[in-house]
């Protein structure tokens, strides 16, 4: 067979579409992330393709002494790939969980949940501004379950700026309208 530019193309796409199938076929999991409580709770968040939703989600699971591992939760609830979690929980076992999640329009967005004696809240909260991309972004959470997160976010200029804002894992989640630019 003579190798041309065409037939080289043709093999690259059903090397991506094969690889793609292999991956939605098989569930993918990665992105790992990890958090134990002064308790010994064990809670685990990642990254994984979903076949029923056909995306990425993330999900978490829980292990305690005596009860083992919980079932696999997923917990966001965005439209579009959801990936990238960080996690940070405290001494009590309340925190949050962060990740990005990309729409339509390719556009990384700041997601968050919280979590709070045994429960995760109602939904999926949007953290960054709509429109502009999410780069590094952290999360901490302090023994009274105050929550704080920090992200990287460009906008269409191309400039970046770095925001802060608060949220608590006991009373209830985010504070949106306390979003502050704390970068010159």
């Amino acid at each position: 067979m003579k190798l041309t530019f065409k037939n080289m193309t043709l093999f690259c796409a059903f090397a991506l579409i094969g690889a793609h199938a292999h991956l939605s076929a098989w569930s993918s999991a990665d992105e790992p992330q990890v958090r134990i409580s002064d308790t010994g709770v064990v809670t685990t968040v990642w990254s994984v393709y979903d076949d029923a939703n056909s995306d990425y989600v993330i999900r978490v699971n829980k292990w305690a002494a005596g009860s083992g591992w919980s079932s696999n939760a997923t917990i966001s609830t965005t439209p579009g790939i959801s990936f990238s979690p960080f996690i940070d929980f405290n001494a009590s076992g309340n925190g949050a969980v962060i990740w990005i999640a990309l729409d339509g329009s390719n556009v990384m967005t700041l997601f968050g949940r919280t979590y709070n004696n045994g429960s995760w809240d109602g939904g999926a909260t949007q953290i960054s501004h709509t429109g502009n991309d999410v780069g590094d972004y952290k999360i901490q959470v302090n023994d009274n379950g105050d929550i704080v997160v920090m992200w990287q976010e460009t906008t269409s200029t191309p400039t970046s700026d770095i925001y802060v804002m608060t949220g608590s894992s006991v009373s209830g989640g985010w504070n949106t309208s306390g979003i502050t630019k704390i970068s010159d």
